[in-house]
């Protein structure tokens, strides 16, 4: 016995399938799919912060999707 004192290790997998969403990324923009990752992937509304980010990183002269 390795390890004498555990009583078992296993990982911890969750479901989160009836959480998916789906996007048609020909009429939502970049910042919307941001925002709305932020949004349910934290579980809080999007801050000035994360739209200063967006611009300064994700944002280009056009949107990814069009």
């Amino acid at each position: 016995m390795i390890y004498p004192n555990t009583l078992e290790l296993k990982p911890l997998i969750e479901d989160r399938s009836s959480e998916l969403q789906t996007v048609d990324m020909t009429t939502t923009s970049d910042v919307d799919i941001y925002q709305s990752f932020i949004e349910t992937t934290l579980d809080r509304n999007v801050t000035d912060f994360d739209k200063t980010m967006f611009k300064s990183y994700f944002a280009g002269e056009h949107n990814e999707t069009d």
